[in-house]
């Protein structure tokens, strides 16, 4: 089982607290980051399998944090978060690899269901490296 931990990203004060109280809540683990140059240093050098970020943040923004996150081999669950319903922008995230996007404000069992959906699909995707690596010796 993965460990359960989250890197959140968002500038708002009060959507930071209200979503890591309602994770917290659900013995998630919570990381919290303000902007996307932040967040990118934090993924470096923690084990976290699930990113929810907003969309606009001073600094560097949750799109070009999705478009860093999306870059790399183990590429997290990655949850957009965000005011703006942008449907073009959200399909092209979703289309490159992000997993899921919030519309804010959302209640507490919506986004509890999709972080545990995220977990899940997370877990699939580290039994479906596992097993790629033990075909790669057994063919080699």
């Amino acid at each position: 089982m993965l460990k359960n931990k989250i890197l959140l990203v968002d500038d708002d004060k009060v959507s930071v607290q209200t979503t890591r109280d309602s994770l917290e809540a659900k013995n998630y683990e919570v990381i919290i980051a303000n902007n996307g140059t932040l967040a990118l240093e934090i993924f470096k050098s923690n084990s976290v399998f699930v990113v929810i970020t907003n969309l606009h943040m001073p600094v560097k923004s949750g799109i070009e944090l999705a478009n860093d996150l999306l870059l790399f081999e183990n590429k997290p669950i990655l949850i957009i978060q965000s005011v703006e319903s942008d449907m073009n922008l959200i399909r092209d995230l979703i289309q490159r690899g992000a997993y899921d996007y919030l519309l804010k404000p959302y209640n507490a069992v919506e986004l509890i269901l999709r972080v545990d959906k995220a977990f899940e699909v997370a877990e699939l995707r580290t039994i479906k490296g596992s097993m790629e690596k033990e075909r790669q010796v057994r063919i080699s």
